[in-house]
């Protein structure tokens, strides 16, 4: 069989992505995805216990852009739609959402080994290879990090206190590269182990502010934690800019753990075709046609198109935009 679609992926962006074929009138038994899990994806499984940097019905109307009709299930009431949740409530709610759709596709639990593509596209996983017409690449990503020499602390370690405090000693330092939303929240984290940290940031200040206009600036509880450090609540706290490499190279020295707050990278797959560039307008991978990326490893250009959107709703409403692309023969 030669599917119509493949999905690579099936963690929150791979399951919108199905949601939306479906609200289309693709043939769904067409479809076939790709998984080790099948479990939600990363936010469930890594970021679970992290609290948003939205309000809970910024997923609401995400999920409304694909079926308009669309209510909170009853169990999830409990939460204010107006108040922010731990991701675990999203990345739940979303799985509810395409639960019955997804026993209706072909399901693959395995890594994705290699894509070939010729006239039409070859999928390669650990025991099983696969035909495809479209490919859908919805892989995620993981974090970035340099190379310092330095034993570091995962970020889904970090912001997970009770996992951070198996790791880290009380005599231990640790230095935390970044001190946006992720970065706040691992500092907190910190400061409640009372651990001596060190917080190396990048602009003029180490907080940018939503509320000051700043487009990827800190609000909601990174924006709390942030007023506080700045108040001089925080005694064990430190900063360094990442401009002072003397002072960077000090703090390195003297410090047991490092942990990257600075972004993603995008899981790579093996493949006879470039599938990193891609354009950030409609998705499609740049000098291939039919496969498509999107999520966090293929980040929609923001309105001022110098940033990029991550979100739920950003990821639908980017889905959405080229629905129609994807559609065509």
């Amino acid at each position: 069989m030669i599917y119509d679609y493949t999905i690579i992926g099936y963690g929150i962006t791979g399951m919108l992505v199905l949601a939306m074929l479906q609200a289309n009138n693709v043939d769904i038994s067409k479809v076939c995805i790709i998984d080790p899990y099948f479990d939600g994806g990363a936010l469930l499984r890594e970021y679970g216990n992290v609290i948003s940097n939205t309000p809970l019905s910024k997923c609401i109307n995400a999920l409304k852009l694909i079926k308009p009709e669309y209510t909170l299930p009853e169990e999830y009431k409990i939460y204010d739609e107006t108040k922010t949740t731990p991701l675990h409530v999203l990345a739940h709610i979303i799985r509810d959402f395409t639960k019955n759709i997804t026993k209706q596709v072909d399901v693959i639990e395995e890594y994705v080994t290699y894509i070939k593509k010729d006239d039409i596209f070859t999928v390669q996983t650990n025991s099983s290879e696969i035909k495809s017409k479209k490919i859908i690449l919805c892989q995620g990503s993981k974090q970035k990090t340099l190379e310092c020499e330095i034993p570091s602390i995962p970020i889904h370690v970090a912001l997970n206190k009770d996992i951070l405090s198996r790791y880290v000693k009380p005599t231990d330092k640790v230095i935390v590269f970044g001190t946006a939303h992720s970065g706040c929240l691992v500092l907190e984290n910190l400061h409640q182990l009372n651990i001596q940290t060190t917080a190396v940031y990048k602009h003029d200040t180490p907080f940018l502010f939503a509320k000051d206009g700043e487009y990827d600036g800190i609000k909601e509880e990174a924006e709390r934690i942030a007023n506080s450090i700045l108040n001089d609540e925080y005694k064990n706290l430190t900063f360094v800019h990442s401009s002072k490499i003397d002072q960077l190279i000090k703090s390195i020295r003297k410090c047991d753990w490092i942990v990257y707050s600075i972004g993603f990278n995008p899981n790579k797959i093996c493949s006879n075709i470039d599938l990193t560039k891609y354009d950030k307008t409609s998705g499609k991978i740049l000098e291939t046609d039919n496969a498509y990326g999107f999520g966090i490893a293929y980040p929609s250009l923001a309105p001022d198109s110098i940033h990029v959107d991550v979100g739920v709703i950003s990821f639908v409403e980017h889905i959405q935009k080229q629905i129609q692309l994807l559609l065509t023969n």
